[in-house]
């Protein structure tokens, strides 16, 4: 009896002990079982065998994501400053001034204007020919020039291409004759050509040995007059040369240009624009008509206008009287003189001699100029407070024009 009572204390003991550690264990110990398995034998109960109660995983949570940036508009300079959307803005309109009464216009009597001293031309320019020259030594040939008989070999495909070219040229010549062809003439001005001004001639079949480049230059009977250039460089395919300095009798307009090989065969000529020398005569030799010497509502009795044509050349003369003191009918006006003149003339500048029907000299009644408008004499003249009904203004014009050099007799 005791020995049972003790065995069941000891039990007890160990129960005890046993749920104790069992309810110290923490999350992945096993924890108690669930109910038995029903048996699969007849006349048994529950199995022995017990199913483990196992915990759920833990469910994964997603990672947090970064947010995304949002999208910035694009950005581009803007005109005004700093950056602007790429969505067209309208600028900023700037304030305008508050706009003011323009003040009344006040009209000037008529002005002549100063005569043309200056002649159209005066020869190359200083240095002309030196930068002509300097630019002739420094273009390259277009293709390599034969001389001896055979190309200059560089090596390397540059020396192929220039054999090449070079046959190409040479055998283009033979089958042309070896006949001179100019291809471009460059003036020393950029122009034209001028006397004693240099020129560079550019082309094909010039031949090794300097040859002759002729200028046939235009006149007023045509283009009859030829001259021949110096030469101061030759080459197969260039030719630097110059005009002689002193070439008269010669006009403005084309002049052709020929090169003739050492051999004698003349290519054919290219035109060129030439300019000459030029100097001033007195107009003479001119077909001068008065389109306009009379004044609104004067009579003809009150007027008079007259060419007078003398050794030295034509004078325009003009006398005007002043009509009624009190109206401006015959107080002021502009006569107007129509000169034809050669295509080949330009206008040089016109003097005035001007009298008044009054005695005393240091009082005139009136004034009176002249210059050239265009290819036509224009005088302006006017009476003063002073003059009286009938007072004259009596005037004599005398012009010359530019011509070249050795055209016009003297």
């Amino acid at each position: 009896m005791r020995t049972y009572h003790t065995m069941s204390l000891l039990a007890l003991t160990l129960t005890a002990a046993c749920g104790t550690a069992d309810a110290q264990q923490g999350y992945g110990y096993p924890q108690p079982s669930g109910p038995a398995a029903p048996s699969t034998l007849p006349g048994r109960g529950d199995s022995e065998a017990r199913v483990p109660v196992v915990d759920p995983a833990p469910v994964a949570m997603p990672a947090p994501r970064k947010p995304k940036p949002k999208p910035q508009p694009q950005t581009q300079p803007s005109p005004w400053g700093g950056t602007a959307p790429t969505k067209p803005t309208t600028p900023p309109v700037a304030s305008q001034p508050p706009v003011t009464s323009q003040p009344p216009v006040v009209t000037q009597p008529p002005v002549v204007s100063q005569p043309n001293n200056t002649p159209p031309s005066s020869g190359p320019q200083a240095g002309a020919n030196d930068r002509l020259t300097s630019a002739y030594r420094g273009v390259p040939k277009t293709s390599a020039i034969v001389r001896g008989g055979g190309a200059a070999q560089t090596g390397g495909s540059v020396a192929g291409a220039s054999v090449q070219r070079t046959t190409s040229t040479a055998l283009a010549c033979v089958q042309n004759g070896n006949t001179p062809r100019i291809t471009r003439i460059r003036p020393a001005n950029d122009a034209s050509l001028q006397p004693d001004g240099a020129f560079i001639v550019e082309g094909l079949c010039f031949g090794d040995a300097p040859g002759k480049v002729h200028i046939t230059l235009p006149t007023q009977y045509g283009r009859i007059r030829a001259n021949e250039a110096q030469i101061l460089d030759w080459d197969g395919e260039k030719i630097l040369a110059q005009l002689p300095a002193g070439i008269v009798k010669a006009i403005s307009g084309d002049a052709a240009v020929e090169v003739a090989s050492a051999g004698g065969i003349r290519g054919a000529g290219k035109d060129i624009a030439f300019e000459p020398r030029w100097e001033k005569v007195k107009l003479k030799g001119v077909d001068i008509n008065v389109t306009a010497c009379r004044v609104a509502n004067m009579a003809p009795s009150h007027h008079d206008c007259t060419i007078y044509n003398r050794a030295t050349g034509p004078i325009m003369r003009a006398i005007h009287y002043r009509g009624d003191p009190d109206s401006q009918v015959g107080v002021a006006s502009r006569d107007r003189y129509d000169v034809q003149m050669p295509q080949w003339m330009r206008p040089a500048d016109c003097g005035i001699a001007v009298a008044t029907s009054t005695s005393d000299a240091s009082a005139p009644l009136g004034t009176a100029g002249v210059a050239y408008n265009g290819s036509s004499v224009v005088v302006d003249w006017q009476f003063n407070g002073k003059a009286e009904k009938g007072s004259a203004i009596l005037y004599d014009v005398e012009c010359t024009v530019w011509a070249p050099v050795g055209v016009v007799a003297q």
